[in-house]
């Protein structure tokens, strides 16, 4: 996997990419830029197929690169390299088509994650034949479902907020374009699909282990603001609205 590293100091450069090298052998530094404009420049010549880069850079920022990149490259993956006080802005990045995102310093584990996602997209991109291979899909298999299985649990953490696909992706590292993809690979469901599935499951405990609760403040406990939109939800599952639910749960 051929990787572009872009930041405006030599000293990141040079380290991160000694780091990248020790941390996964499979990855090759084929070049560096100092910002940018330069990285562009350099595309060609190079063909990278992930880019690191600094958010932040005289000239064009690592933001504007995605922009680009994304426009004229989108089989490019781009990880953004971000310290603590550019936290905020480095979680807009994944809409410009960021796969991930990196704080600074890194951490050795953190990288090893991201680098090893990395491949998996890379690899079934540029090497489909190796993915029908037993023992290539038994070594995903491992990772796929540990990844799966850390988003079902925030899931059940987080599913009386408003959660959305992209909260999640950022939270495992992941563009949400390839979590969805992922995400309906392993489960048969759409990950809109299993929140509702999940607040609705809550839902109707709520209603059998507490009658005294009013059905809107059901709906907030459960993520939803909208009791009509609740309702309606609710309706649509089980084909009775969550009073009669209640009422048929008592009987």
């Amino acid at each position: 996997m051929r990787i572009l590293i872009v930041d405006d100091e030599p000293i990141i450069r040079q380290s991160l990419a000694q780091l990248i090298t020790q941390t996964d052998k499979r990855c090759e530094i084929v070049g560096t830029a100092q910002n940018g404009q330069e990285a562009l420049q350099l595309l060609p010549q190079l063909q990278p197929d992930v880019i690191f880069t600094d958010i932040r850079m005289p000239g064009m920022s690592g933001l504007e690169l995605a922009q680009h990149i994304s426009q004229s490259a989108p089989e490019i993956q781009i990880v953004i390299l971000s310290g603590y006080a550019e936290f905020e802005y480095a979680r807009s990045a994944i809409d410009s088509g960021v796969v991930s995102y990196l704080l600074k310093p890194t951490k050795i584990q953190e990288l090893k994650t991201v680098l090893s996602k990395l491949y998996g997209v890379w690899q079934a991109r540029n090497q489909p034949t190796l993915r029908t291979q037993p023992d290539e899909a038994q070594s995903d298999a491992p990772e796929n479902n540990a990844i799966v299985r850390q988003i079902i649990r925030l899931v059940e953490e987080h599913y009386a907020e408003d959660i959305s696909l992209s909260d999640i992706a950022m939270k495992v590292h992941l563009n949400p374009t390839y979590l969805s993809t992922l995400f309906r690979k392993e489960t048969g469901e759409k990950f809109s699909v299993w929140v509702t599935n999940v607040r609705l499951q809550h839902a109707c405990k709520l209603l059998t282990d507490q009658p005294y609760l009013h059905v809107y403040e059901v709906a907030q406990q459960v993520g939803y603001q909208n009791a009509k939109y609740f309702i309606n939800v609710f309706r649509q599952q089980f084909s009775m609205t969550p009073s009669q639910y209640r009422e048929k749960s008592s009987k």
